[in-house]
């Protein structure tokens, strides 16, 4: 008996794993990422996700840091998105969800984080949202372009801050994007934010 206990529990440990959905109990469901990329450089979406306002990259290929520092990589966007298909989740309207995102502003290679509100936001759609290039920034991007906002907030400092919220999804949730929005931002340069481990909990 135990030894079946034990496989059913290696199985199912490696589905989790492939499927990046962990199931903390029967009542309570979890997806969580923590931003892997294959290949760390810039202008790329980390595994799994797919640029949606221009091309995020792979924070240490931009030599941004997070604190406190972890052996995993971490994304960041200047005035980007990443988007990603979350329709197996079956993540429905009506459905009550907790949300967390760890958040560093970026120091963007040159060791220094300049003034200025560096905020994030992590909407959800019922559909894909479409992609928006560079020239597009000014009109559409993430804090234009609809969907229901599940998490928000500001970091103007390197050191990692989880953010978490609680809300109810108004929507089908199938699609979900992450970025930061222009003109937000103050003076000095681009206005980036670097982040990890996304948990959603429904």
């Amino acid at each position: 008996m135990k030894s079946l206990i034990t496989i059913a529990f290696i199985v199912f440990f490696k589905l989790s794993a492939y499927s990046q959905v962990m199931i903390l109990s029967a009542d309570d469901n979890c997806y969580s990422d923590p931003f892997e990329f294959t290949n760390c450089t810039y202008s790329v979406s980390p595994d799994g996700w797919i640029d949606y306002i221009v091309s995020p990259d792979c924070a240490a290929a931009r030599q941004a840091i997070l604190y406190p520092v972890d052996p995993d990589d971490e994304g960041m966007v200047l005035n980007e998105a990443a988007k990603r298909n979350i329709s197996s989740l079956g993540l429905t309207a009506g459905t009550p969800i907790t949300v967390s995102l760890t958040v560093g502003a970026s120091n963007y290679s040159w060791g220094t984080v300049y003034d200025g509100t560096h905020t994030f936001e992590i909407r959800v759609y019922n559909s894909d949202p479409g992609y928006y290039g560079y020239f597009d920034l000014t009109t559409n991007n993430l804090c234009l372009n609809g969907g229901q906002i599940i998490l928000s907030g500001a970091n103007t400092t390197t050191t990692g801050i989880t953010f978490t919220a609680t809300t109810t999804l108004t929507q089908n949730a199938n699609w979900i994007a992450i970025g930061s929005c222009p003109g937000q931002y103050g003076t000095g340069g681009s206005r980036g934010i670097v982040f990890d481990d996304l948990e959603i909990c429904w």
